[in-house]
């Protein structure tokens, strides 16, 4: 996702796209200009973010601080300033989160026209920044309150008023009831860590219960579909002469887009419809759901990552699900492998249940000394 600045390209990483200059602003950035934000940069998106590595055919490649061959968190990471407030598509956000906090949810985006579509999200180096304040009171630019709240046209920003006073954990919650899901292709190293912290989160109260991931089954099926059409629709506009300049990766995934019929993509929503009530028929049970953000540790810069491809299906089993049904879901730092790579925990909750997340991802922070390392930059 880009979100628009007026005066400033808006290109979608893609060189098809070059010249286009968004004429006005989204809505999350007059929000965060408003309450004092000031832009420094854009940091790359790949093309049309049809991938989750951050190499673009416009804008070339960002790596990863920690390694610089693999994709990145790389502001947060790096500290380029202390409230980074990143915007991407929340699937993007957790996977790139692991060495940093996002919360995906409820931040209204207007230029979409499409009731699903992905919210705008914070990454934050601490969880505290994603919440309204600082340590030491002061307002803080890139907060869940100044860019969130009600937007009656848009779906991600109607309804409940979010607002994060009052929410000062980690102390004086109730004992959450977590449920862990552990998909299928777990990397060794990452069930090991997020582990882990889960067995912190048992220490501080909480109860753990394994989960069948059952009611998940089918969901990249629906993924695939929706993602695939939604490409294809995007860029119908676009001249023969301007698709001659689109990755091999993208080309093929508006391709297959092309490639389904009415039938099948109204078949993909309604059962997109049914994972939505699966997921959250599970919250009957259970306060939050524990998994991994990725089945493995983080990506080589040049890894297969296209959201149409098998390798993007099973190293992400634990996000698009998610994706599609919009529930609100954080990722945790939690841990390095021992080739000093990030891992991240995602903790997701039913619908306006950010509350809960941040009080948990505080616990876990108070409790763990990850946010002290650096990287030898």
């Amino acid at each position: 996702m880009e979100i628009a600045t007026a005066g400033h390209p808006l290109t979608f990483g893609s060189a098809s796209k070059l010249g286009d200059i968004a004429p006005t602003d989204d809505v999350v950035w007059q929000r965060l200009r408003a309450a004092g934000a000031i832009l420094i940069g854009k940091t790359t998106t790949p093309e049309f973010f049809h991938k989750v590595t951050t190499d673009s055919p416009l804008y070339g490649i960002t790596r990863n601080p920690w390694s610089l061959a693999i994709a990145p968190a790389v502001r947060a990471a790096a500290r380029q300033r202390r409230w980074p407030p990143a915007l991407a598509p929340s699937r993007s956000a957790r996977m790139v989160a692991a060495r940093c906090v996002s919360l995906p949810r409820r931040r209204p985006r207007l230029r979409s026209n499409q009731p699903w579509d992905a919210s705008p999200w914070p990454l934050s180096r601490y969880f505290r920044q994603l919440r309204l304040s600082r340590p030491d009171g002061a307002q803080c630019p890139g907060s869940l309150d100044n860019a969130g709240g009600h937007v009656g046209a848009g779906r991600l920003g109607c309804g409940k008023p979010w607002s994060s006073k009052g929410d000062a954990a980690p102390r004086g919650f109730a004992s959450p009831r977590i449920g862990v899901l552990n998909p299928s292709g777990v990397d060794p190293a990452v069930a090991k860590l997020v582990d882990a912290s889960l067995g912190r989160l048992a220490e501080a109260g909480a109860a753990l219960s394994p989960l069948d991931g059952d009611f998940l089954e089918g969901a990249y099926d629906i993924y695939r579909v929706v993602a695939a059409v939604g490409h294809a629709a995007r860029v119908r506009t676009v001249s023969a002469a301007a698709q001659a300049t689109w990755s091999q990766s993208f080309r093929e995934l508006v391709s297959h887009g092309l490639s389904y019929s009415a039938d099948q993509y109204e078949a993909a929503q309604q059962a997109r419809t049914r994972l939505f009530r699966a997921v959250q028929a599970v919250f009957d049970d259970f306060d939050v759901i524990a998994t991994p953000v990725l089945t493995t540790p983080p990506l080589l810069v040049d890894a297969e990552s296209s959201v149409g491809s098998p390798e993007y299906a099973a190293m992400a089993v634990a996000l698009y699900p998610f994706n599609l049904t919009g529930h609100p879901a954080i990722s945790i730092p939690c841990g390095f492998t021992s080739g000093g790579l990030p891992v991240g925990l995602q903790l997701v909750g039913p619908w306006f249940g950010e509350a809960e997340l941040l009080r948990l991802a505080g616990l876990l922070e108070s409790e763990t000394l990850w946010i002290e390392r650096r990287p030898s930059l």
